[in-house]
């Protein structure tokens, strides 16, 4: 287990899909919860095992598309905001992780590098 500190640190964020998934949009500063160990964003329901933070989402970086604004995740369609203004749907539901729009995006892995800024452990 990671030693709890306050700061800055990376952490990754990686789709269940579903709908079960914690929205991130960088900037926002929120509660989110971190698997047992810390090194990524928990997925479905919050758990006493989960951590919950007070933090802020510094920035979001995809291996094969690079900076993201943020990333939505409604049960049936996400949504990844890329920095250019662009908007990539993905399908959470029947096709999961199936790209919807735009379809030449070519993104065979949906795990993100998030940096994040821990203001407080709750």
């Amino acid at each position: 287990m990671r030693k709890e500190r306050l700061g800055k640190m990376h952490i990754t964020w990686s789709p269940l899909w579903y709908g079960l998934d914690q929205a991130i949009v960088a900037g926002d500063i929120d509660y989110y919860y971190l698997s047992n160990d810390g090194a990524e964003f928990a997925n479905g329901e919050a758990s006493a095992e989960d951590k919950e933070i007070y933090a802020k989402i510094v920035n979001i970086i995809h291996p094969e598309i690079g900076k993201v604004r943020g990333i939505l995740t409604d049960e049936l369609s996400y949504r990844v905001f890329l920095e250019d203004g662009d908007i990539i749907r993905i399908d959470a539901e029947e096709n999961t992780g199936l790209v919807e729009y735009s379809a030449d995006c070519g993104i065979s892995e949906w795990t993100f590098e998030v940096e994040i800024e821990i203001l407080k452990f709750t």
